[in-house]
């Protein structure tokens, strides 16, 4: 989902309240993909949700926090963040988030005294949780009765696709929208009603906007427009006059360093942003430049990257093919100026290269980790092209046809040989997307096809001898053929390279029991206890043990598994049990189905089955192109929280 832009251009709302306290409490609440035309109010900067988050709270861009992706980062310990700054400044410290990719083991917990990120997975098969259950929760524990102040951050992850808001909100990303801006009128009226509206900052923003089709752009992260890097911000505060408005360009950086001087506390030195603010409350100009980049291309197509600075009205994204935009006279940023304007261009890109060049880096991410991240739209986290440069990688503009079919496929849960056929096309033009050839070997096995599928991951272990994808597909591949000994090599290469990976002990279990060696099946499973957990694998040892006439070694109580409740007696093995995991198809290689999409089913006539099954290096992969549909952009104005929150007279939109 996104990566891009990692900082924020905001025009600014201030409201004021009454008189102001010794220390007053903060309120940050960030809306995840929300776009400020919108709200019919203010901008952002960060198509990414974890980077962008990352430089929310520690007011550093990306190049300082170096969380480039929401896949394979995590932000490190080196950098102060708000929570820690307030935490020991005496401030009560509460995060409570809305998604998975924002959950504590990305770094994001650091300072707060609860972080509240327990996201189950829903009905379909998303790791979030709707934005009241994220209210109710904070609510409850700004109640509590104490005389510290406190920092609250709220994180509501609604308005992201797939848009499916509670009713009476019609299902598009504006009922999403509207959703959301009921949940902020529920907070105003807490505020108002609990006495604590005159001595509470809130402010309201946004970490990424979405493009809803323009620049060919049905989402965010893929390309540096202002479609996904305008996000509104808002603010509310004791003892400033309201009513404020500004075009100055606010970044994201900027939000941390300004709420702290609204509670009286000083910024730490490695915040790089500045407030907008003056101490007397006044909005002040700053000149400033906004940078912002997306490694989303790179990582996950093995394209290039896109950086981008701007100044002013002006804007210039580094590219293969370089652009430039003046926002004031082309806010839709539809003539690229760079051929014009040479010497500006010339100027801001000399500027961007002077700054330091980023180290982009992805650790590897476990199974489980990888398997939430794509169900929420992120399809993957190993670099492709590490150390390219980047001019001699296909511009993302040049590759726009084939990411938004990529998607496409990414989104089928039960591929049909015409799906095959779409697949083979597309890898006749991406010959050397290895994320595309992991799919096409999964669709394969999905259609019972393992001879062509064994072929296909082979190709990528020709190319990457340490790609698990490779060796789970291949050993899957293989048992389905029969060969059971190739096959256990090939999965306990998969569990070398993914120690935590459940699908891979549950390969092997299976592959055990299929030889009819119930011990080494029962190791397996117990082994992936341990190592994974997962309700699949206590489920096929539950299973394994009852059709062994060894019930007793069950009691009631354990973690939920399809058909009973139970856990294996602590005396028959030393387990603590998982948390659910997803099924082995929702985890296997390669992007997986979206959830909240029906399965589309094959047309008679279009996109056929391949003439030819794959053929190892350079074996042909015919197929059938595909139409895409885009999301209409609607203009929507919603309800009177976020305008409330901001001012009482109407906003003035950056663009």
């Amino acid at each position: 989902m996104k990566l891009g832009p990692l900082l924020a251009l905001a025009p600014l709302a201030v409201h004021a309240t009454c008189s102001p306290a010794a220390r007053p409490n903060l309120i940050l609440m960030s809306v995840d993909t929300l776009r400020a035309d919108h709200l019919s109010c203010y901008g952002s900067e960060a198509p990414t949700t974890l980077p962008a988050h990352a430089s929310l709270l520690t007011g550093a861009t990306p190049l300082a926090h170096r969380v480039h992706d929401n896949v394979g980062f995590r932000l490190g310990e080196d950098l102060e963040t708000l929570a820690s700054t307030l935490k020991a400044r005496g401030y009560r410290t509460g995060g409570f988030v809305g998604s998975f990719v924002l959950n504590r083991k990305f770094g994001l917990g650091r300072g707060f005294d609860v972080y509240s990120d327990e996201t189950p997975e829903t009905d379909r098969g998303l790791r979030e949780r709707r934005g009241e259950k994220v209210l109710e929760e904070a609510l409850s524990w700004m109640g509590a009765e104490t005389e510290a102040p406190f920092f609250a951050f709220l994180h509501f992850f609604d308005p992201h696709r797939p848009y499916a808001p509670p009713p009476p909100h019609e299902p598009l990303y504006r009922g999403e929208v509207a959703y959301v801006d009921s949940l902020l009128q529920r907070l105003l009226r807490h505020l108002d009603e609990s006495g604590r509206a005159d001595s509470t900052v809130l402010v309201v923003t946004a970490d990424h906007g979405e493009s809803l089709g323009e620049h060919g752009e049905d989402t965010h992260g893929f390309f540096l427009y202002q479609s996904t890097l305008h996000v509104p911000l808002l603010v509310r505060a004791p003892a400033v006059r309201g009513g404020q408005r500004t075009r100055t360009l606010i970044r994201t950086i900027d939000v941390a360093p300004t709420a702290l001087a609204l509670l009286g506390v000083d910024a730490p030195a490695s915040f790089e942003g500045v407030s907008f603010l003056s101490k007397d409350g006044e909005l002040v100009s700053r000149d400033v430049d906004a940078y912002s980049e997306t490694f989303v291309p790179r990582l996950h197509y093995g394209w290039s990257e896109l950086r981008s600075l701007r100044r002013g009205s002006i804007k210039v994204v580094l590219a293969p093919e370089s652009e430039l935009y003046d926002l004031d006279s082309d806010p839709g940023e539809g003539r690229n100026r760079i051929r014009e304007e040479e010497t500006v261009a010339r100027g801001l890109l000399e500027k961007l290269k002077e700054l330091p060049s980023p180290q982009v880096r992805p650790e590897s991410v476990d199974r489980g980790t990888l398997a939430s991240l794509r169900a929420l739209g992120y399809l993957g986290g190993s670099s492709e092209a590490p150390d390219v440069p980047f001019r001699e990688l296909p511009d993302p503009k040049e590759k726009l046809a084939a990411y938004k079919e990529l998607n496409e496929l990414s989104a089928v849960s039960n591929p049909t040989p015409a799906d095959l056929g779409s697949l083979a096309l597309l890898l006749e033009r991406e010959p050397q997307s290895t994320k595309a050839l992991s799919m096409y070997g999964n669709f394969l096995l999905d259609l019972r096809r393992p001879q062509d599928a064994r072929m296909a991951f082979e190709r990528i272990l020709a190319r990457e001898p340490e790609s698990y994808d490779g060796r789970y597909g291949l050993g899957r591949a293989l048992a389905s053929l029969g060969e059971a000994d190739r096959a256990r090599v090939s999965l306990e290469g998969a569990l070398e390279l993914d120690p935590g990976s459940t699908e891979a002990y549950y390969r092997l279990s299976a592959l055990e029991r299929s030889r009819g060696d119930l011990a080494a099946s029962e190791k397996w499973l117990r082994e992936g206890i341990q190592a994974a957990g997962g309700a699949r694998l206590y489920q096929e040892l539950t299973d394994l043990l009852l059709s062994s006439g060894r019930a007793s070694e069950l009691f009631p109580d354990g973690p939920h598994v399809v058909g009973t409740r139970c856990r294996i007696r602590p005396g028959a093995a030393p387990l603590v049990p998982g948390e659910r995991r997803r099924s082995d198809r929702r985890a296997r290689a390669g992007p997986h189905p979206r959830p909240g999409r029906r399965q589309r089913r094959a047309v008679p006539g279009q996109r056929p089955e391949p003439r030819e099954p794959i053929r190892g290096g350079d074996g042909t992969l015919p197929g059938h192109p595909r139409a895409h549909s885009l999301l209409p952009r609607r203009p929507h104005q919603p309800g009177c929280g976020l305008r409330a929150a901001g001012t009482g007279g109407g906003c003035d939109p950056l663009l």
